[in-house]
């Protein structure tokens, strides 16, 4: 197996941009304009939110598959000091 470059631009996106693209909300602090979409736009806040709600869905079911309850679940974020 050996790695293949790739090119990635707004023209010619690949599977990842494709994927991705309009899940979340693109990166506000960069210009209209400022390269391709992934990883310019795609890494922001956005896509850390999106990533954090997936990655704890998947934790949910998975516990909730196995029938027991995660430590997370106990402690709620939501409160402010």
């Amino acid at each position: 197996m050996h790695y293949r470059p790739r090119t990635n631009s707004d023209a010619n996106p690949d599977g990842l941009t494709r994927h991705l693209q309009g899940r979340f909300s693109d990166n506000p602090l960069l210009p209209v304009g400022g390269g391709p979409w992934f990883p310019n736009y795609a890494l922001g806040s956005g896509c850390a939110e999106w990533a954090m709600r997936s990655a704890r869905a998947f934790a949910d079911q998975f516990v909730a598959t196995v029938g027991c309850q995660a430590n997370y679940q106990r402690v709620t974020f939501d409160e402010q000091p």
